[in-house]
């Protein structure tokens, strides 16, 4: 298959979660863009949050695949990386006393070597603890340990360490030599990460009267006020925050348990029609049929949910492909569900193409391509099923 043109190959990620991979993954990109002689450029984007991510030919491509294959391996490590990362924030206002500001870089070297799995990126508003959803909670606890304990004693003025490693700024570098740098750099230094959403009675229960280990909301980063535990996972807030972030999604918004029933803006009047095609075999599912999906959502007028009420949306019609098996099948029953309760598809601004008021994807993967792998948004990829229960869970769909 001849290269494609080397502007189709943009992709707009999470900025965290790229930042991530580079920082853990530095040896293993290193060799990809050697193997298929490419370069991996990393810049701005137009969406909040969101860098676009590209390759480009560093040199003859031999076989006209390079920039293909560097796209799907590193299309894997996003896939992998993207359904269990998350990020804890603590902002520069909520940290106090002001002394405690002298002791950032020695708080942020301390995360660093006794969380290896997490990474620490530094803006103007504070710090993003990104890794594991257990590990960046803790890490963020952490580091707020680490300022309370070096203002609280007696042992005289840090001495502020280099901690270019751990702390990266809010933005990728933005040129391919810069990334390629900091890739290498990062290899001598080793050696060798919804629509509307309603809820009722959500399940809150106030603090018992045994003493917590939460030192600050996680929503609002300071001290818990009335601090209400969540019933099923634990975690504490305080009350007049959870009781808002519950009513806008209803999950948990440390580790996205769900609490009650979401519901989505997607357009109410689209149709989810499904048909099984016994002859057709998906790349690494050739022992059975495949099960065909078609999306189709009219144009119309978007609703007070929705961006701008009033203003005209561009539908879609979207076709997606399923392994026609048990596990398939269960996928199929959460999709359809996730579809009747509005959280397939949403109406904002086009990832690929930047045009607004459209109906785009509301973060639940299709396949809807039957060949090409990851890349390509097709099979095989033996991972998908398990990936896309995932995101469906964090809609409180399972």
């Amino acid at each position: 298959m001849a290269a494609r043109d080397a502007a189709q190959d943009d992709v707009y990620l999470d900025t965290d979660v790229v930042d991530f991979i580079i920082a853990k993954n530095a040896v293993d990109l290193i060799q990809l863009t050697e193997k298929n002689n490419v370069s991996l450029e990393i810049n701005s984007s137009p969406f909040p949050s969101m860098c676009n991510v590209s390759f480009r030919p560093a040199g003859p491509q031999l076989d006209g695949n390079g920039i293909e294959d560097a796209r799907e391996c590193f299309t894997k490590l996003y896939s992998d990386a993207v359904t269990d990362l998350r990020g804890s924030v603590v902002s520069l206002e909520n940290i106090y006393p002001d002394s405690a500001h002298a002791h950032l870089d020695e708080a942020c070297q301390n995360v660093e070597e006794t969380f290896p799995d997490v990474i620490v990126i530094r803006d103007l508003r504070g710090f993003r603890f990104v890794g594991k959803a257990d590990q960046a909670d803790k890490a963020r606890k952490h580091f707020l340990a680490c300022l309370q304990h070096r203002t609280t004693t007696n042992s005289g003025p840090s001495v502020s360490r280099n901690t270019s490693s751990a702390i990266r700024g809010s933005k990728p570098v933005s040129s391919s030599a810069a990334s390629n740098d900091k890739l290498k750099k990062q290899k001598e230094g080793r050696g060798n990460n919804v629509g509307n959403a309603t809820t009722s009675n959500p399940k809150a229960t106030p603090m018992g009267s045994a003493k917590e280990e939460v030192e600050v909301c996680p929503i609002c980063l300071v001290p818990p006020t009335e601090a209400r535990r969540l019933e099923k996972c634990k975690h504490v807030f305080c009350r007049a925050c959870v009781e808002r972030a519950l009513q806008i999604r209803p999950a948990c918004p440390l580790c996205s348990e769900p609490y009650g029933q979401m519901e989505g803006n997607q357009p109410r009047d689209g149709q989810m029609n499904v048909r099984t095609i016994p002859e057709m075999h998906l790349p690494g599912y050739e022992r059975c049929g495949t099960t065909e999906i078609e999306y189709n959502i009219p144009s119309g007028t978007q609703g007070a949910e929705h961006p701008h009420p009033g203003h005209p949306y561009h539908g879609t019609f979207r076709t997606a492909f399923l392994p026609d098996n048990p596990e398939g099948g269960h996928v199929l029953g959460l999709l359809q569900r996730a579809f009747k309760q509005r959280l397939v598809f949403t109406i904002g601004t086009s990832r690929t193409t930047g045009m607004d008021d459209v109906v785009t994807w509301n973060d639940i993967h299709h396949k809807t391509s039957i060949h090409g792998g990851p890349m390509l948004y097709g099979y095989p990829d033996p991972d998908y099923l398990k990936r896309v229960q995932e995101e469906l869970r964090a809609k409180g769909i399972f």
